[in-house]
């Protein structure tokens, strides 16, 4: 009889390793942000939107305040962590297989929140003191472009390289999830990162970043998954990523990023995933907050199957927006 009731199948690798480790990661995110929402001295509508808002991006947070009654108490404002959010929207043009003459326009909506200051390290005494999010939906009748980056610190310090620039070594915990026309792919992953930043002229900085990671768990879409019972590939694997920003004061900036992603498969077409993306683009001020910008886009993906015929694709985008910091 208690058959009925038990679970009868072993939990799978990503019910074991990505939920479990991803739900810690965006709680403790949900939380910090929720966090920044919340004042409990403002009263009537303010206080309902932000109580509201507050408890959709942290249902638990919200539900234990309204137990405790203080999402109507009067109290002091919060002391908020340093953060900077930039809101984005403007136009996805998507290319198949780089074929201009073949392609699909999307509404893109962006959003990035740094948490804190990746330099101030002394500042970082538990993880998580820094963060960054990003998230983007690129929307199109009938279907959808998603982005979502999250990455967090766990431990950094100083290096001290060469005189007048900012070096810093760091682990963070990551989560990659990626939904495109070339590939489907979520990865959690402990990400090394050195990152410098030096100033050219007293107007001109470069920034450079190098990170490798150890991806824990991550899944990519193939063709041959389900032909072996699976909805995704799924396995460990590593990603690397190296990219460069030119910051002109008062003008604007210039950058490029390249991360290449490889899962092998432990479950669904036995074999190797590799995907990659690469932006390139200038954003340009119109003001001390709105900035006009245009990126590049590269999707790529290569799968190298040991019972199935290999299988390469990529496709290319153009991005035209205007951003605004909060």
């Amino acid at each position: 009889m208690w058959e009925f009731f038990m679970e009868n199948e072993p939990p799978s690798h990503n019910d074991l390793v990505n939920t479990t480790v991803s739900g810690i990661t965006m709680g403790e995110i949900s939380y910090r942000v929720s966090n920044l929402i919340i004042d409990e001295s403002t009263v009537g509508f303010e206080r309902f939107l932000r109580e509201f808002t507050s408890t959709v991006i942290n249902p638990m947070q919200g539900f234990n305040r309204l137990i405790r009654g203080d999402m109507w108490k009067a109290g002091s404002p919060n002391k908020r962590s340093d953060f900077n959010l930039v809101v984005s929207t403007g136009i996805h043009n998507l290319f198949f297989s780089k074929n201009i003459d073949d392609s699909k326009t999307y509404l893109t909506l962006r959003a990035d929140l740094n948490y804190g200051d990746i330099f101030e390290v002394n500042k970082h005494k538990k993880p998580f003191d820094y963060f960054s999010l990003h998230t983007e939906f690129n929307i199109a009748e009938g279907d959808d472009i998603i982005g979502i980056f999250a990455s967090g610190v766990l431990v950094d310090n100083k290096l001290y390289l060469f005189e007048n620039t900012d070096n810093i070594f760091g682990l963070y915990k990551e989560i990659d999830i990626l939904i495109n026309e070339t590939y489907q792919l979520s990865s959690t992953s402990l990400t090394a990162k050195i990152i410098n930043r030096v100033p050219i002229s007293t107007s001109i900085k470069m920034q450079n970043n190098l990170n490798v990671s150890a991806i824990v768990m991550g899944a990519t879409n193939s063709q041959y998954a389900a032909e072996e019972g699976k909805d995704y590939n799924l396995g460990p694997g590593a990603s690397g990523s190296i990219g460069i920003k030119f910051i002109f004061e008062d003008i604007g900036e210039v950058y490029s990023n390249y991360k290449r992603y490889w899962i092998h498969t432990l479950a669904g077409a036995e074999g190797n995933e590799f995907v990659g993306l690469l932006n390139t683009g200038i954003n340009l001020h119109l003001s001390n907050k709105t900035a006009l910008g245009l990126e590049s886009l590269l999707y790529d993906r290569y799968g190298d199957y040991e019972y199935y015929e290999n299988y390469s694709s990529s496709n290319t985008a153009l991005r035209f927006y205007v951003n605004h910091t909060i």
